[in-house]
């Protein structure tokens, strides 16, 4: 989710040849469809700290992982997206 989530905002928002006036309508499309479709599954929550929080508080640890190896992969998928198609545009 989180890494979808940051291709969506890279290239609608910062990628400057990417459609902008798309964003808004990409972004709430994708956040709307993620919720209905993950809250089964992990309870919809794109905030980790809404996560691992009360996770933490109640000392239920089955689930950590998830919540930060998710977060993290996105993160540096955002770092290989900038250095594939970003920077190529810099040159």
């Amino acid at each position: 989710m989180t890494a979808i989530l940051v291709m969506i905002v890279f290239a609608t928002v910062v990628d400057r040849t990417g459609p902008v006036s798309f964003a808004p309508l990409a972004l709430g499309t994708y956040v709307a469809a993620v919720t209905i479709l993950a809250f089964p599954i992990t309870g919809a929550v794109f905030n980790p700290a809404r996560a691992v929080g009360p996770a933490v508080l109640a000392s239920s640890y089955d689930t950590l992982a998830v919540w930060i190896i998710g977060p993290v992969s996105g993160s540096l998928f955002a770092v290989v997206y900038e250095l594939a198609f970003l920077r190529t545009g810099k040159r």
